[in-house]
Order: structure tokens, then C-alpha cells, then sequence
């Protein structure tokens, strides 16, 4: 095959989503010209696709040595970057691409996409605007992002109507009806939620992504009947869907009927079986059933799926307790990895706790919702909307710094274990990839739960109630450790729990389970939960 042809089946591959093949053409291309930067170029998009994000930031580095005004390898170094959380790496970048070519829209794009995601909304509206009008017609993703900037500026009447006409236009576009019924279902009205779907699927009745959405936005409202019935009417039309019957089981698992729900799982699973949620979902159910090894089996194969998948290692470590197998202790470290360490304070604060009130001043008027989460784990409160350290303000921007110093004294206290799920990750540099306050009034929880994609998490306290104490037997507002959600009875166990205090982090594991005791009194229980990931680059 000559060079030209294998260049074009390379790409013709890659547009195919074949994206291993499509990288194999290139690194026999690269055998020939070993510099070439379009080829390059094509062989990192494919490693990113194949889920090799060093690997891709490498290569896209590489183009950019040998030709710095390579477009194509730019761009798609600064939407990498921004994937993985590195926008401060993106910012500069994205701030050159413009300069060098202000009149491409998707340059300007990226620019104010990194800027609402550092929290310069100002900045990236500024952007917005302009390319809005200067486009000859509507272009989506922009009137998205345009949307989410109006939103992080409470402009929601604004937001809500940018999403409206989106929807209008591109009925399919699930993000959009997403993020709308959010909106309605935070902060109203919530008479409107859902409305957006049906319209959709009144001009699209055969759109499988759509009778999904309506779905599910059932299912997560609690709403089970009407979760079925859609799930019913959607069966009709695909019968063979996996998700459709995956989401069916869902609604009889909420509902304790799980030997139906189970029926519907292992049909999914026979439809789909490299999900790994399914894989977890009927190991959950046997578990449930005291089945054990049967559980374990089906764990095993969702960690070949996804090793990292922080839910399927709560697991584990649940059957490996109730199996008293030896391996629960080595898992599940609780006095080893749970550690409650002081936040340190920025020199111009005379104490922590003047330092603390500056954060919690900074944080009350971020907490604007009028309901709580509609897919989180709070009850009887309130949690900040989107990525808290986007906040410029300077307690916060201090808080996130003093996060990191705490950080770093919890990861050099750990143990090395290349074989440890949490351990074998473990390095000195890190990332938070999510951080949000919460603001529990009284008989507020957080439900039990873990961080499915987290690695490790904390949570910080910056306002504890006065009957939140050391010496309470009944341990209102603390945060325990090792109780699950899927009340177990007398197979559940507390295994560690922690007396919070203000101004300091307690640090364990995403997959430990962890929820919080609900309290009594009129006084606010406020935290500032964060999930950290290895740095990747």
C-alpha cells in the first residue's frame, strides 16, 4: 500500500471509531517519516480515543516542537487538556490560538470554554457574545456552553430560554434537556420539568436517545410507576435495548423487589454483558441475597472492564468482610487511610477560625438552590452548582491552596503497595476534579454512598453545629465510614467514624462508604467535599 492510501485508510478508519486499527496505519506511516505531523497529529486523536491520555498529550507536544502553528494539534491539546481538569495548562495555549487566528470560531471556543471552566465567566461571555452574532447560523455546542456561562452568572431566566431554543432546534440534544430540567428542578419552576422532553419526543417519537432521557428523569425524581411505564412504552419500539431493560430492573431495585429487578439485570447483562454498571448492579443484587462468591464472580468481571470503577471495590471489600476473608483488612485500611489532618492558614489571617469564617462568607452566597440535588446524596440541604474552585473569589482560591498543603501531608503518610487498588496510584502530584459545598440544616444527611469515579476524597468542615461533640453517644453529624446503602440489617457495620471539626479535612478512599448521621438544632452543618485523581501528564 502506498504511503498516500495507507494515510487515507488511516483517517477513514478513525472516522469509522476504529480507532486501534487506524493508529496501527500510522505507526507504519511514522516507520517512513517518523516526524511527520499530520500523522502524528491523527495517531494521538487515536490514542486518545483508545484512553491513553499521556500518551496523546505526549504526541500533541511532540507536533508542536517540530511545528508550532500546527492548528489541528493545538486545539486538540487544549480540549485534551481541558478534559483532564488542566485548564491553567489550557489557558495560555488557548489564549495564543486566538491571537494567531482570531476569526476561527473553534478557537474562540476553546478559549472561553477554559475561561468559564477557571471561573472567568466575565471573560468567556465576552467572548461569546460577539462569535454568537458574527456566525452565519446557530451553532449548538457554542449556545451550550453559552448557556452553562449565563447559569454560573444566575442568570437563569437567560440560561433557561438559550436552552429552550436549543432544544427547539436540535430536539435530540439530551445534554441540553439535561441541564434544563435541572434548572426547573433547582431552582423552578418545577412544574415545567420534563416538559422540554415530551415536546421532543412529540416531534421525534422514534428517537431512542430521547425516550431514555424521559426515562431516567423518572427514575432519578424517584418516580417509579412512570419510570415503567415509559420504560414499557420505549420496549415496544426497541426490545432488544439493554439500557431499557437495565433502567426497569433499576426501578424494582429501588423498590426492594429484587427478584425482579434481577431477572431484568441478567437480561441486560445477556444484551450488553461488557457494561460494567450492569456487571455491578447484579452483583449488588447478590450480595443482597447473601450470594457472595456469585457476587465476587461478577466483580471480577467488571474490574477487567473498568479496574479503577471505585463502586466495584466497595464492593469487594463489602464481600470480602461478610466472606471474613483476610484481603477486607488489606482493602479496606480504615484506621490507615481515614485521617483527619488541620487545614493550615494563609498568613494574613490572625487565626483558622477567622480564616474559616472568611471561606464560610465567601461560600453562603453560592448556595442558591431552592431544592435539594436532584441526582446527589444530600438530604435536607443545599450544594453549591459545578466546579467550587472555578471561584476566583480569594478565600476560596486561599482554601483550594491550603486543600493542596493537606493533601500533600496525607499522601506522603501512606504505605507503598503496587498491588492496592488505591495505593498502586498513588504519587505526590494530583488534580481535584471536584469540589462543591454543602449546607445541611437540621436532620440534614448525606446518604451512604462512594465516588464511582473518584480515587481519593475528603471532606472539609467549615461550620459544625455546638451538638456536634466528641462525647455524643449518638454521634450527630458525623461522618462514618463502612455502612453501606443497601440496608443489609445486621450484616452492616459502622467500622470507623469521625467527630467533625471546623477547619479540618478528613481524607479516606473514594470506594470506603461514607455518610453522615443527621443532627438536630437550628444550627448549619457546612462542608466542602473534594474529589482528587492522579495528575495524568
Amino acid at each position: 500500500m502506498q504511503p498516500q492510501q495507507r494515510y487515507q485508510q488511516a483517517i477513514q478508519t478513525f472516522r469509522a471509531g476504529q480507532h486501534a486499527e487506524s493508529a496501527q496505519h500510522c505507526q507504519q506511516l511514522l516507520q517512513l517519516q517518523p516526524k511527520h505531523p499530520d500523522v502524528l497529529h491523527l495517531l494521538g486523536l487515536n490514542l486518545q480515543a483508545l484512553q491513553q491520555p499521556q500518551d496523546a498529550v505526549r504526541i500533541f507536544k511532540f507536533v508542536l516542537q517540530q511545528q508550532a502553528n500546527h492548528k489541528g494539534a493545538q486545539k486538540s491539546l487544549i480540549g485534551l487538556y481541558n478534559r483532564l481538569g488542566l485548564q491553567e495548562d489550557a489557558l495560555p495555549l488557548a489564549t495564543l490560538l486566538v491571537k494567531q487566528h482570531s476569526n476561527d470560531p473553534e478557537a474562540v471556543f476553546l478559549q472561553a470554554q477554559t475561561l468559564r471552566d477557571l471561573g472567568h465567566f466575565d471573560q468567556a461571555l465576552q467572548l461569546i457574545e460577539p462569535l454568537r452574532d458574527q456566525l452565519p447560523q446557530a451553532w449548538p455546542l457554542l449556545d451550550y456552553l453559552y448557556a452553562g456561562v449565563l447559569h454560573d452568572l444566575d442568570r437563569y431566566n437567560d440560561a433557561e430560554q438559550v436552552l429552550l431554543a436549543l432544544v427547539a432546534a436540535q430536539p435530540e440534544y439530551i445534554d441540553a434537556h439535561t441541564t434544563l430540567n435541572k434548572l426547573y428542578w433547582e431552582q423552578g419552576p418545577q412544574e415545567k420539568f420534563m416538559d422540554s422532553i415530551r415536546t421532543a419526543l412529540a416531534q421525534l417519537p422514534q428517537s431512542r436517545a430521547l425516550h431514555y432521557c424521559y426515562a431516567v428523569h423518572f427514575l432519578i425524581a424517584d418516580r417509579y410507576e412512570q419510570c415503567r411505564a415509559a420504560v414499557e412504552n420505549a420496549l415496544q419500539l426497541f426490545p432488544n435495548a439493554a439500557e431499557f431493560v437495565h433502567l426497569l430492573g433499576s426501578t424494582f431495585a429501588r423498590e426492594d423487589a429484587n427478584d425482579q429487578a434481577m431477572q431484568h439485570y441478567l437480561r441486560a447483562l445477556e444484551l450488553q454483558p461488557n457494561s460494567d454498571r450492569y456487571q455491578l448492579d447484579v452483583a449488588n443484587l447478590f450480595i443482597k441475597a447473601g450470594d457472595y462468591e456469585r457476587a465476587l464472580s461478577h466483580l471480577d468481571k467488571a474490574e477487567q472492564l473498568a479496574p479503577d470503577n471505585q463502586e466495584m471495590w466497595a464492593y469487594k471489600g463489602l464481600c470480602y468482610r461478610l466472606l471474613n476473608d483476610p484481603r477486607s483488612q488489606w482493602l479496606d485500611d480504615y484506621d490507615g487511610f481515614v485521617q483527619a489532618l488541620p487545614i493550615d492558614v494563609p498568613p494574613e489571617y490572625a487565626s483558622r477560625e477567622a480564616f474559616i469564617d472568611a471561606v464560610v462568607t465567601a461560600l453562603d452566597g453560592l448556595h442558591k438552590s431552592a431544592q435539594q440535588p436532584l441526582d446527589q446524596s444530600v438530604r435536607n440541604g443545599t450544594q453549591t452548582v459545578g466546579y467550587l474552585f472555578q471561584q476566583q473569589h480569594p478565600a476560596i482560591q486561599q482554601y483550594k491552596q491550603m486543600l493542596e498543603r493537606a493533601t500533600q501531608r496525607y499522601l506522603k503518610s501512606l504505605p507503598n503497595d503496587a498491588k492496592h487498588p488505591f495505593l498502586r496510584r498513588k504519587q505526590q502530584q494530583f488534580r481535584f476534579t471536584g469540589a462543591w459545598s454543602v449546607k445541611l440544616k437540621e436532620s440534614g444527611f448525606h446518604t451512604n454512598h462512594v465516588h464511582p469515579k473518584g480515587w481519593l476524597s475528603c471532606c472539609s468542615y467549615l461550620k459544625v453545629p455546638s451538638n456536634v461533640r466528641q462525647d455524643d453517644p449518638q454521634r450527630q453529624g458525623w461522618i462514618k465510614f463502612g455502612e453501606t446503602s443497601m440496608q443489609l440489617g445486621e450484616r452492616e457495620q459502622i467500622a470507623k467514624a469521625v467527630c467533625p471539626q471546623a477547619g479540618y479535612v478528613v481524607f479516606f478512599p473514594s470506594y470506603f462508604w461514607h455518610g453522615t448521621v443527621p443532627f438536630a438544632g437550628d444550627e448549619v452543618r457546612m462542608t466542602l467535599p473534594v474529589d482528587i485523581a492522579p495528575h495524568l501528564i
